[in-house]
């Protein structure tokens, strides 16, 4: 449980470094993927065609390997609250709610 807080932390405060190791890990798979179907003696273009139809998008093995972190509704928040912090710098004088009439 403790490892998984701080692998949880981690995702959050070294984004940048965990989405390279992401990226990095999806890419060996699929060359391993390629790699297997070249062993079952397809050419490069078929196994690779073929590693893309098995493996999925990698925009969406991504977004599910995000999802799988679990950090996804904290990340969210801090975005909307940062974006909020910016739109009241904006406009420090409008006021919330109703009006005082």
């Amino acid at each position: 449980m403790l490892e998984d807080l701080r692998f949880r932390l981690r995702a959050l405060l070294r984004r940048d470094a965990m989405e390279a190791e992401l990226s990095d890990d999806l890419r060996f798979h699929f060359d391993q993927e390629v790699e297997k179907y070249k062993r079952s003696g397809m050419t490069h273009d078929e196994a690779t065609r073929r590693a893309r139809i098995s493996f999925g998008g990698q925009e969406r093995v991504e977004e599910d390997c995000r999802e799988a972190r679990g950090t996804n509704l904290v990340e969210s928040s801090m975005q909307d609250g940062a974006y909020g912090l910016r739109a009241m710098r904006k406009n420090p004088g409008v006021p919330c709610g109703r009006s005082m009439r």
